[in-house]
């Protein structure tokens, strides 16, 4: 049995993901970190305790590794108190470019493999009766929209109203469910976008910070969906929005 509290993070291979990692360690929580593969072993080495941390390889598009990973016993002998789903994939394509395999792939990982996990983490939470914090990360992109990228907002959008639904869902009991919905942060996924951006965007530290703060907050309170904007770069008007 893990004697510490157990977070369960997804997407640990990402920018976000580590950094939330590296906060939830600190904070004194056994870290499981799952992710697809271990090929970006320059986030791994980043890790800054590894006898706090656990990584476990699964897809989370997979309901059948999802389903094996929550059967497995590191998790059956743990209670998980926190759950943070970062992973996530952008494709810069407009809808006449976007064919029925990347947008499946995107809603996959996106969007159902936060429900998987979800689901799960709740029913096991709810067995073991003890209180948890859910975290789903969003974007901004699915509040507003934003060109060549319909997929990928979509899958955003819909985890707005997935986590909204959630809350009302849990009402009364020990579990509580958050979306935070940053704008452009700075790492692979920004680069990806506009390699050549000079402008200070939103650090995955901050993001971790956030995630810290909420996790510590009284448990009778409940928060709308937290949105994070860079300043000024998401503040201001762009043609492209």
């Amino acid at each position: 049995m893990i004697q510490k509290r157990v977070a369960v993070v997804t997407g640990v291979t990402g920018d976000i993901g580590i950094a939330v990692a590296n906060a939830l360690i600190k904070d004194g929580f056994y870290v499981i970190g799952v992710a697809r593969n271990e090929s970006k072993p320059y986030y791994l080495d980043s890790i800054q305790d590894r006898s706090s941390f656990h990584f476990y390889k699964l897809d989370v598009a997979n309901i059948e590794e999802v389903q094996y990973f929550f059967a497995s016993t590191l998790i059956l002998n743990c209670n998980i108190e926190c759950l943070v789903t970062c992973a996530g994939i952008l494709e810069m394509k407009n809808i006449y470019d976007t064919d029925e395999v990347s947008w499946n792939k995107i809603i996959d990982i996106n969007l159902n493999g936060t429900f998987y996990f979800f689901r799960l983490s709740i029913q096991k939470i709810r067995k073991d009766g003890n209180k948890a914090n859910l975290f789903a990360i969003g974007s901004r992109w699915g509040q507003d929209g934003h060109r060549n990228s319909i997929a990928y907002n979509t899958s955003k959008s819909a985890l707005k109203a997935f986590v909204k639904s959630a809350q009302l869902d849990l009402l009364g009991s020990s579990i509580r469910a958050f979306l935070i919905s940053p704008g452009s942060v700075a790492g692979s996924m920004s680069n990806s976008v506009d390699n050549s951006l000079t402008t200070k965007l939103i650090e995955p530290t901050q993001i971790a910070d956030l995630i810290r703060f909420v996790n510590k907050s009284d448990t009778n309170i409940i928060f709308d969906e937290i949105t994070i904007k860079a300043n000024p770069y998401d503040l201001e008007p762009r043609s492209s929005i």
